[in-house]
């Protein structure tokens, strides 16, 4: 899969940001397990990771999709406490949820309707809006969600019975954690393309 082309900048430099923005995702991912009123292993209301590791996604493209994996397998999985190959098969559904942002955010419908590859015009572009509501908060949230409740479903991390609140806990908190979302490609966004870490 490609990835977003960066400014003119040292690959240390380059591979050292991949690495930090991971290690962000998997911080947040544990402080959300932590810190954001966890439901289930895996899944908190408040899951502070996502909103990073979406606009990590449009940042970097493959490095950012690994962030939400690890975020996911390591931060909500492991360190919440699910065994190692829960947590494998869990992240599945961060790991579809970003790889599903950043197809859409590529593609070439999105240049055509004059919406910034970033996020940073959502306040200010109804186009902009509209598809952010549609594909990230909506779409592949709900993709993923599904992906990654069910599977604690299947290796009986959760009850049948818990299933919807599990679910609906993973898709309302995502979707509330996005509205930062915009704030935050516009506070970012400029100081990573002012240091050619962005194109």
């Amino acid at each position: 899969m490609p990835k977003r082309p960066a400014g003119k900048v040292s690959a240390d430099l380059r591979y050292s940001t991949y690495i930090i923005q991971i290690l962000i995702v998997i911080v947040l991912s544990y402080l959300g397990m932590a810190f954001g009123g966890k439901v289930a292993g895996g899944v908190s209301i408040f899951y502070w990771a996502y909103p990073f590791f979406i606009l990590f996604t449009l940042y970097w493209g493959v490095w950012g999709i690994a962030g939400a994996y690890l975020g996911s397998v390591i931060g909500a999985g492991l360190f919440s406490g699910l065994s190692p190959s829960t947590s494998i098969i869990f992240g599945a559904g961060d790991l579809i949820a970003a790889l599903l942002v950043y197809l859409i955010y590529s593609s070439s419908m999105l240049r055509k309707r004059g919406v910034s590859a970033y996020g940073y015009d959502i306040y200010n572009n109804r186009r902009s809006a509209a598809w952010f509501f549609a594909w990230v908060i909506v779409v592949s949230n709900i993709i993923g969600g599904l992906i990654g409740v069910t599977a604690l479903l299947e290796l009986g991390s959760i009850t049948p019975g818990g299933y919807f609140l599990t679910f609906g806990t993973w898709v309302v908190g995502n979707a509330l954690l996005l509205l930062i979302f915009p704030a935050l490609s516009e506070w970012l966004t400029p100081m990573l393309k002012s240091n050619g870490l962005v194109a």
